[in-house]
């Protein structure tokens, strides 16, 4: 099945990504069609993006931090998984199948669950090994995905790339289309747009984690 663009709200993500300094976005909106479908789109909002680099045990670095495992976002308190460039099970060039085996948030089309690389199996490889000592992985919601801002100037006026490794693709979000549960919505981190695919589609995954 091929993606479907969100029509007017599309037209606004598109603005907003290539707007000066946008980069990839700040937080996601959402709107309502006529159809009183919800659609969701980036923009850049008033409150500035704030992180802070954490190591492989979850402690805060510096700023100035050369190599760092993960990233807090400092206004939601969520933590974020940075990508490697290793061939490990995080790496940048990895893509995972979406799956969801809970019928209630999959609204009973759980998505290729069967396969061998799933959003569902990695997360659980994350909790499994206690990243960042936290075992509350999980695929992120399109409106938490949507809210990266993978670079920001920092108080120097220097701009800081916070996600190092970050694929110019098309990552998963957990959240269902409403409208058809066959497909999911993605973030894509090349063009700073939100969209929707089908859920037997393989994607590149940003795992969270709740504090």
């Amino acid at each position: 099945m091929m993606l479907r663009p969100v029509g007017l709200w599309l037209f606004l993500a598109l603005l907003c990504a290539w707007a000066p300094g946008a980069g990839a976005t700040e937080t996601g909106q959402a709107g309502k069609a006529d159809d009183g479908e919800e659609y969701y789109f980036p923009c850049l909002c008033k409150e500035p993006p704030s992180y802070t680099k954490l190591d492989r045990q979850g402690s805060p670095l510096p700023d100035s931090a050369t190599r760092w495992s993960l990233v807090r976002d400092n206004r939601t308190g969520l933590v974020w998984e940075v990508k490697t460039d290793d061939g490990s099970l995080r790496d940048r060039d990895n893509t995972f199948y979406w799956c969801d085996s809970d019928p209630v948030s999959s609204r009973s089309v759980t998505g290729e669950c069967g396969r061998h690389r799933t959003t569902e199996r990695y997360v659980r490889d994350l909790n499994r090994r206690q990243l960042g000592g936290l075992s509350t992985w999980r695929l992120p919601t399109v409106s938490e995905l949507s809210a990266i801002r993978i670079r920001r100037i920092d108080r120097d006026g220097r701009e800081v790339d916070y996600f190092p490794n970050t694929a110019p693709g098309k990552y998963w979000s957990s959240t269902t289309f409403k409208r058809d549960a066959r497909e999911a919505w993605f973030v894509d981190f090349q063009f700073g747009t939100v969209m929707i695919d089908s859920k037997n589609r393989a994607f590149h995954v940003r795992a969270v984690a709740d504090p």
